[in-house]
Protein backbone atom coordinates (compact mmCIF):
# COMPACT_ATOMS: atom_id res chain seq x y z
CA UNK A 1 0.00 0.00 0.00
CA UNK A 2 1.53 3.37 -1.02
CA UNK A 3 1.02 5.81 1.27
CA UNK A 4 1.27 9.44 1.68
CA UNK A 5 5.08 9.44 2.22
CA UNK A 6 5.71 7.63 -0.64
CA UNK A 7 3.75 10.33 -3.25
CA UNK A 8 5.64 13.23 -1.11
CA UNK A 9 8.96 11.84 -1.65
CA UNK A 10 8.17 10.33 -5.36
CA UNK A 11 6.99 14.27 -6.23
CA UNK A 12 10.63 15.11 -4.62
CA UNK A 13 12.40 12.90 -6.46
CA UNK A 14 14.80 14.37 -9.26
CA UNK A 15 13.34 11.41 -11.57
CA UNK A 16 9.33 13.29 -11.56
CA UNK A 17 11.52 16.89 -10.94
CA UNK A 18 13.20 16.20 -14.34
CA UNK A 19 10.00 15.35 -15.89
CA UNK A 20 7.98 17.69 -14.27
CA UNK A 21 10.15 20.22 -15.67
CA UNK A 22 10.32 19.11 -19.38
CA UNK A 23 6.47 18.81 -19.34
CA UNK A 24 6.52 22.23 -18.21
CA UNK A 25 9.23 24.06 -20.53
CA UNK A 26 7.70 21.81 -23.60
CA UNK A 27 4.14 22.88 -23.11
CA UNK A 28 4.52 26.36 -21.42
CA UNK A 29 2.40 24.85 -18.01
CA UNK A 30 2.54 26.87 -15.43
CA UNK A 31 3.53 24.93 -12.58
CA UNK A 32 2.75 26.16 -8.58
CA UNK A 33 6.21 26.46 -6.78
CA UNK A 34 5.12 25.46 -3.53
CA UNK A 35 4.23 22.15 -2.39
CA UNK A 36 0.46 20.42 -2.46
CA UNK A 37 -1.36 19.68 0.80
CA UNK A 38 -0.77 16.71 2.22
CA UNK A 39 -4.41 16.17 1.64
CA UNK A 40 -3.38 16.15 -1.98
CA UNK A 41 -0.88 13.73 -1.39
CA UNK A 42 -3.35 11.38 0.24
CA UNK A 43 -5.86 11.64 -2.27
CA UNK A 44 -2.99 10.74 -4.99
CA UNK A 45 -1.86 7.61 -2.69
CA UNK A 46 -5.79 6.54 -2.77
CA UNK A 47 -5.64 6.66 -6.46
CA UNK A 48 -2.38 4.73 -6.66
CA UNK A 49 -3.88 2.26 -4.26
CA UNK A 50 -7.35 1.63 -6.49
CA UNK A 51 -5.50 1.32 -9.27
CA UNK A 52 -3.28 -1.67 -7.16
CA UNK A 53 -0.04 -0.23 -8.18
CA UNK A 54 2.93 1.30 -6.47
CA UNK A 55 5.27 4.07 -7.15
CA UNK A 56 7.90 1.54 -9.11
CA UNK A 57 5.07 1.24 -11.74
CA UNK A 58 4.86 5.22 -12.23
CA UNK A 59 8.37 5.46 -12.38
CA UNK A 60 8.18 2.90 -15.23
CA UNK A 61 6.15 4.66 -17.38
CA UNK A 62 8.51 7.16 -16.59
CA UNK A 63 11.26 5.07 -17.89
CA UNK A 64 10.17 3.08 -20.62
CA UNK A 65 6.42 4.59 -21.56
CA UNK A 66 5.85 4.02 -25.47
CA UNK A 67 4.52 7.10 -25.84
CA UNK A 68 6.30 9.31 -24.10
CA UNK A 69 4.80 11.28 -21.24
CA UNK A 70 5.01 15.08 -22.66
CA UNK A 71 3.14 13.81 -26.13
CA UNK A 72 0.35 11.85 -23.99
CA UNK A 73 -0.23 15.01 -21.55
CA UNK A 74 -0.01 17.76 -24.70
CA UNK A 75 -2.94 15.62 -26.57
CA UNK A 76 -4.97 15.14 -23.26
CA UNK A 77 -4.73 18.66 -22.62
CA UNK A 78 -6.00 19.16 -25.92
CA UNK A 79 -8.23 16.38 -26.04
CA UNK A 80 -10.34 17.89 -22.49
CA UNK A 81 -10.28 21.72 -23.67
CA UNK A 82 -11.76 20.97 -26.69
CA UNK A 83 -14.73 18.46 -24.91
CA UNK A 84 -15.03 21.36 -22.63
CA UNK A 85 -16.37 23.26 -25.16
CA UNK A 86 -18.79 20.92 -26.90
CA UNK A 87 -20.55 20.06 -23.62
CA UNK A 88 -21.02 23.61 -22.72
CA UNK A 89 -22.26 24.44 -25.88
CA UNK A 90 -23.12 27.96 -27.58
CA UNK A 91 -23.78 29.56 -24.57
CA UNK A 92 -22.29 33.12 -23.74
CA UNK A 93 -18.11 33.34 -23.29
CA UNK A 94 -16.88 32.02 -19.89
CA UNK A 95 -15.75 35.25 -17.89
CA UNK A 96 -12.33 33.62 -16.49
CA UNK A 97 -11.62 35.77 -13.28
CA UNK A 98 -8.48 33.77 -12.72
CA UNK A 99 -6.27 30.74 -14.27
CA UNK A 100 -4.67 28.87 -11.72
CA UNK A 101 -1.41 26.82 -12.02
CA UNK A 102 -1.17 23.28 -12.23
CA UNK A 103 0.40 21.65 -8.52
CA UNK A 104 3.45 19.44 -9.19
CA UNK A 105 1.73 16.54 -8.14
CA UNK A 106 -0.69 16.81 -11.21
CA UNK A 107 1.38 13.94 -13.47
CA UNK A 108 0.57 11.13 -11.25
CA UNK A 109 -2.83 10.81 -12.89
CA UNK A 110 -1.81 10.80 -16.10
CA UNK A 111 1.52 8.25 -15.29
CA UNK A 112 -1.63 6.22 -14.03
CA UNK A 113 -3.59 5.99 -16.90
CA UNK A 114 -0.78 5.95 -19.18
CA UNK A 115 0.39 2.85 -17.37
CA UNK A 116 -2.96 1.35 -18.05
CA UNK A 117 -3.42 1.86 -21.40
CA UNK A 118 0.00 0.75 -22.00
CA UNK A 119 -0.16 -2.18 -19.79
CA UNK A 120 -3.34 -3.09 -18.87
CA UNK A 121 -6.09 -1.14 -20.92
CA UNK A 122 -8.70 -3.78 -20.23
CA UNK A 123 -8.60 -2.42 -16.44
CA UNK A 124 -8.62 0.90 -16.97
CA UNK A 125 -12.75 1.33 -17.03
CA UNK A 126 -12.42 0.06 -13.74
CA UNK A 127 -9.37 1.85 -12.57
CA UNK A 128 -11.44 5.31 -13.36
CA UNK A 129 -14.92 3.98 -12.29
CA UNK A 130 -12.57 2.91 -9.25
CA UNK A 131 -11.84 6.54 -8.82
CA UNK A 132 -14.74 7.79 -9.30
CA UNK A 133 -14.61 9.55 -12.97
CA UNK A 134 -18.22 10.61 -13.79
CA UNK A 135 -19.21 8.86 -17.48
CA UNK A 136 -15.73 6.91 -17.25
CA UNK A 137 -17.06 4.81 -19.84
CA UNK A 138 -16.47 7.53 -22.14
CA UNK A 139 -13.47 8.70 -21.06
CA UNK A 140 -11.66 5.50 -21.11
CA UNK A 141 -12.88 5.77 -25.06
CA UNK A 142 -11.27 9.20 -25.16
CA UNK A 143 -8.00 8.20 -23.33
CA UNK A 144 -7.55 5.28 -25.78
CA UNK A 145 -8.31 6.98 -28.83
CA UNK A 146 -5.65 9.54 -27.65
CA UNK A 147 -3.25 6.34 -26.98
CA UNK A 148 -3.74 5.52 -30.07
CA UNK A 149 -3.29 8.47 -31.95
CA UNK A 150 -0.29 8.98 -29.97
CA UNK A 151 1.48 5.39 -30.83
CA UNK A 152 0.63 4.75 -34.46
Amino acid sequence: MVNLDDVKAFVGSDRYQAVLLTVQEQLNLDINETLPSDILFQHDANKINVAKLDIQALEQVIEHGKVGLVPFVSAKLSALKSTAHEQEGNQDEDKIVKTLPFYKNFLILYLLELFFLENDPDHLDVYLKGIRIPNSKKYTEQLVRIYTSLSH
